[in-house]
């Protein structure tokens, strides 16, 4: 197995959830406030993390924690898995019920009073549970 497969079988949500947030806060007492978790199991996530991909991913200082370059590459592949995974449940709140979700709308700016505010006027009220960007 090589070193990737190995670790993705290891990764879990719950352990870039709390990277992301260690990251965020600074320090793994105030992720784990955020969280509302112990900083024990912030710890041993970020432990166990460091020990599959063998790496570092915070340097410690005695003012908190700041993330290394590996945890930066890390942080940049979890925010867009979460966002991908977002917008995966999205998709399917929208299949569930296709009469709410989210409408972003390009146009020119002279049939925005006219045609496109009446036409939006229109929908929001048959379909108030969708909204317009």
């Amino acid at each position: 197995m090589d070193f990737t497969e190995q670790v993705s079988r290891r990764l879990k949500m719950s352990d870039l959830r709390m990277l992301l947030a260690v990251a965020q806060w600074g320090s793994m007492s105030k992720a784990a406030a955020h969280l509302n978790i112990s900083q024990s199991a912030i710890s041993k996530a970020i432990k166990s993390l460091e020990h599959a991909i063998k790496v570092p991913l915070f340097d410690r200082t005695p003012q908190g924690v700041a993330p290394t370059l590996y945890a930066q590459a890390l942080l940049r592949s979890g925010v867009a898995a979460f966002d991908e995974l977002r917008q995966g449940l999205k998709q399917i709140e929208f299949l569930a019920d296709p009469t709410a979700g989210e409408l972003r709308i390009g146009s020119t700016e002279p049939l925005v009073p006219g045609v496109l505010a009446a036409v939006l006027d229109r929908l929001s009220r048959q379909y108030p549970r969708i909204s317009f960007t």
